[in-house]
């Protein structure tokens, strides 16, 4: 069941257009681990659904898209680098409530 659900969640993210340009883009020496565990507390602690699908490059894509009740999808692209690990956030619109909370806990998690 919940590789069903993290599957349809893949696959709308994949179709979900995001705003031009990431809202937030940042260099971390965070590997995808420590990151993803940072924020998911985050999310957790608020409540909010998310998800991750880990690349084969060290990086993953974090987002909520799929999710029951989501409205403005976001998506966070983690790239795993030599030296440092770039982190960008995109969302599908921009709503500034939203964006504020997630900008937030993106940058707390760097």
């Amino acid at each position: 069941m919940f590789l069903t659900a993290l599957l349809l969640s893949a696959a709308a993210q994949a179709t979900t257009p995001a705003a031009e340009g990431p809202v937030v883009q940042g260099a971390t020496e965070r590997s995808v681990q420590e990151f993803s565990r940072c924020f998911a507390n985050t999310q957790e602690r608020q409540a909010r659904p998310w998800w991750m699908v880990p690349n084969s490059g060290g990086g993953a894509r974090i987002s909520n898209a799929g999710a029951e009740g989501v409205s403005n999808p976001y998506r966070i692209r983690f790239t795993a680098g030599e030296q440092r690990n770039e982190v960008q956030l995109f969302l599908t619109r921009r709503d500034p409530a939203e964006e504020t909370k997630l900008v937030e806990a993106v940058r707390s998690c760097w």
